[in-house]
């Protein structure tokens, strides 16, 4: 690791998690519902993003409002 710190023990067995959260993105893609909102922000951002990140965004700008 970069840090010279050793993994935790979740980071190595949670890898399921992982692949379930992409899964979760690719479906909220695949169901075209935020399109217009992703495009919407990726002109905001000032330089290019990706879908993905674009909705990770979303998750942590709505996080923040809760």
């Amino acid at each position: 690791m970069n840090n010279n710190k050793a993994a935790h023990k979740y980071k190595l067995e949670k890898v399921h998690v992982y692949r379930e959260y992409l899964s979760y993105l690719s479906n909220l893609k695949a169901s075209e519902s935020l399109n217009d909102v992703i495009a919407v922000l990726k002109t905001k951002i000032g330089y290019p993003i990706s879908d993905y990140r674009a909705l990770e965004l979303l998750f942590f700008l709505g996080s923040k409002n809760v």
